[in-house]
């Protein structure tokens, strides 16, 4: 009878040690699970139009191949006629032009994406041609101060070798980001790659499932991914940190067809914003709301056949346009009208 006991208390021990690791091993798979956003329009709110100030950009005459936006400062690369790199700070608050010194182009390379950290050192990666034996190309990473001091400078073909250049310019990455932590955020179409600050121990976050069209960096330091999915789109977060994909959200506004201007900016005054071509929402992850915050239209903004416009959300509620036309070039600073 006594041992009868022991093996009914053997039991229960058991059941219950059974019991508390099906718990544990459904919070750890719960830690990966991906909670739905349901972003809802603001419609109550009025859209203000805006004011447009144009400031001609004179001390620039090449053509201007990228622009982005960091702080109180605008960074411009054009190419000259010769396909030399050319790198631009602008100054908000007077608009003046500093050159950018950098020689570390060779004739043959392309650099094929450009950030800026928050510190305002320029990051560039470079397709550079047979520089790794056995291999068409190796892509290597710069970051340089505006002086052109070189900080840091690490070839990281090995780490991101299945980029298909085949694809295009920039292949099949997407974009570049910078972290927090001075961290590398390489997005491509079907992955996002983070490397450290010194550009090294590579952490792989798979997509399970769609392709990456477009990406913005929000305030918290996560990354926010437009997914197209047999022609369905959706957002989905991602974490650079732990290197998990986090919450989703259909996406009904639109697509992220970049040939018709339709893409993710990074946040400003909202955690990140969603450019199409006729307008500018502002999302709040929070609040799962997103607003009109810019219409076209309404605040006359427009460019001509033959230009090209850019613009970027900048603190303050405002927004910086650069128009290109067949020759010189112009910012325009777009501040709400007052009621």
């Amino acid at each position: 009878m006594q041992s009868g006991k022991f093996e009914r208390e053997e039991m229960k021990s058991m059941k219950k040690a059974v019991y508390i690791l099906m718990i544990l091993i459904m919070a750890y798979m719960c830690t990966g699970c991906q909670s739905e956003l349901l972003f809802t329009e603001i419609t109550n709110k009025e859209c203000l139009p805006y004011e447009t100030t144009i400031v001609p950009l004179k001390s620039v005459d090449e053509m201007i191949g990228a622009f982005s936006v960091s702080g109180e400062r605008a960074y411009i690369s054009t190419l000259d006629d010769k396909s030399k790199l050319q790198d631009y700070i602008v100054n908000m608050n007077d608009w003046s032009v500093t050159s950018v010194e950098n020689s570390e182009l060779g004739e043959d390379d392309w650099c094929f994406l450009r950030t800026v950290d928050a510190e305002g050192n320029i990051v560039m990666m470079v397709r550079k041609n047979n520089t790794v034996e056995g291999m068409e190309h190796s892509i290597v990473v710069t970051k340089f101060k505006p002086d052109g001091e070189i900080l840091l400078q690490k070839d990281i073909t090995s780490w991101i070798t299945q980029v298909d250049f085949s694809e295009g310019d920039m292949g099949d990455v997407v974009a570049v980001k910078i972290g927090k932590k001075g961290d590398l955020i390489i997005i491509m179409k079907h992955q996002v790659i983070v490397l450290d600050s010194e550009y090294e121990k590579p952490q792989y976050i798979e997509l399970d499932k769609g392709t990456i069209q477009s990406a913005a960096y929000m305030k918290n330091g996560k990354v926010v991914c437009g997914i197209e999915q047999e022609k369905n789109y959706y957002l989905q977060v991602c974490n650079p940190e732990n290197g998990r994909w986090e919450k989703q959200a259909d996406f009904n506004n639109g697509d992220f067809d970049q040939l018709y201007d339709r893409t993710l900016l990074d946040g400003a005054d909202y955690d990140f914003y969603y450019k199409d071509e006729y307008a500018i929402y502002g999302f709040d992850m929070k609040s799962e709301e997103y607003i009109k915050v810019v219409d076209y239209k309404q605040s006359g903004i427009t460019a001509e056949l033959g230009e090209r416009y850019y613009i970027r959300p900048i603190e303050g509620n405002r927004m910086l346009g650069l128009i290109v036309p067949t020759e010189g070039a112009e910012f325009r600073l777009y501040t709400p009208r007052e009621k």
